[in-house]
């Protein structure tokens, strides 16, 4: 099977999507060994350098994967072409594609309306037309089934996998960043700063509900920044969603809005870092806390407790089926989580028994088996003809 990569993804920021792109390509590379489709200005990783093909293009961005990306591959003519990160040309068929989820259509207040618009249309003309379609949670699959009309059998859930924040980052680098950060022995952490959905904002209600018992609550340390093209500044400004409270009192009003005003609520922000850094702030947090109204899976929980720190994270939809063996999932009731922090944040039971079970979490998500069952699903597509 001759197989086309969409290397796309080598040019964009780096989030849980590109995460995936780039780690399944990584394997795939010794699998299958592709041809890698590049933009413009993009160099494959050093470690595919001689390992796959690469055929560059002369443009950039959406110019390039809608004008000249479709030439190119109609020329290579591969068995299946591969399109790890959510898009796709317009003009293709019989393609395999990863979705990991369609926020944009379900939730469209999230996101500019450009944004919005394009990815609408993407996901609208891409998906139905693909013979396979990658996803990484059941939510997410029976969201691509109900709002896209892809049938079940094109339909393929792969699995994940943590590295490179599979084990607590050594001691030397954990040292610096709180050097570096000037952070304090004790922190919670959250990431997705500047993307409404995380709704990072609620956790100042939390800190304000922290129980008289568990002392001053631990400041906030905040990972992340906004992309103004994707979350536009009127999109940030939303309250989060109220929830039965945990006494059955009724709704929890919200209490703050989701963005979390600069320098407030002894919030430190340290805009985006890079993956060592990242590896250390999990490593050194007392615990993660992930408020987020929305994720087709949901990575930095399970990132956190591999690193043996705990992590607490709201009742999204696809939170009990990917979270729920590994640590609490809450609604968003902030008394709840505060207690539930209270406990986690100092040494007990409640903490030891969360970094137990931290342990050998990485190897229940594994990227060579997501690598595997991603040429499973090529492989499917490439018996029911591939490109048309």
């Amino acid at each position: 099977m001759r197989l086309a990569v969409n290397g796309r993804f080598y040019a964009a920021p780096l989030t849980g999507v590109q995460r995936f792109a780039i780690e399944v390509t990584r394997r795939l590379a010794w699998l299958a060994e592709p041809e890698l489709f590049l933009p413009a200005g993009v160099e494959p990783p050093a470690e595919l350098v001689g390992r796959v093909r690469v055929r560059r293009g002369r443009l950039r961005g959406h110019a390039w994967e809608q004008l000249e990306l479709p030439r190119a591959l109609a020329r290579a003519r591969p068995d299946v072409e591969l399109h790890l990160a959510g898009t796709a040309p317009l003009a293709s068929t019989g393609h395999v594609v990863a979705i990991h989820d369609l926020l944009p259509l379900s939730n469209p207040e999230w996101f500019g309306r450009r944004f919005r618009l394009w990815r609408t249309a993407v996901l609208r003309r891409t998906a139905p037309r693909a013979a396979a379609v990658l996803t990484v949670s059941d939510w997410a699959a029976e969201e691509v089934r109900r709002r896209l009309g892809v049938a079940p059998a094109r339909l393929f859930v792969v699995t994940q996998g943590l590295a490179p924040f599979d084990r607590p980052a050594p001691a030397d680098a954990v040292a610096r960043v709180r050097e570096r950060y000037a952070l304090p022995e004790r922190f919670l952490l959250a990431v997705g700063a500047g993307d409404p959905r995380k709704n990072l904002g609620f956790l100042e209600a939390v800190r304000d509900a922290w129980p008289e018992a568990g002392g001053e609550p631990p400041p906030l340390v905040l990972v992340g920044e906004p992309a103004a093209r994707v979350h536009p500044p009127g999109a940030r400004r939303l309250a989060p969603v109220a929830q039965r409270s945990s006494s059955g009192a009724g709704p929890t009003p919200p209490a703050a809005p989701t963005h979390v005003p600069g320098g407030s609520g002894g919030a430190q922000f340290l805009g985006r870092v890079p993956d060592d850094e990242l590896h250390a702030l999990y490593t050194a947090a007392s615990a993660l806390c992930f408020p987020s109204l929305a994720e087709g899976f949901g990575r930095p929980p399970l990132e956190a407790l591999a690193c043996g720190t705990p992590a607490v994270a709201a009742d999204y939809a696809a939170a009990a089926d990917v979270l729920g063996r590994w640590l609490p999932v809450l609604p968003l009731d902030p008394a709840l989580w505060a207690r539930t922090l209270a406990e986690l944040v100092v040494p007990g039971p409640a903490r030891d028994a969360a970094v137990a079970r931290g342990r050998g979490l990485a190897r229940r998500f594994d990227w060579d088996a997501a690598a595997a069952q991603v040429l499973s699903a090529c492989q499917a597509a490439a018996r029911r003809g591939g490109r048309r």
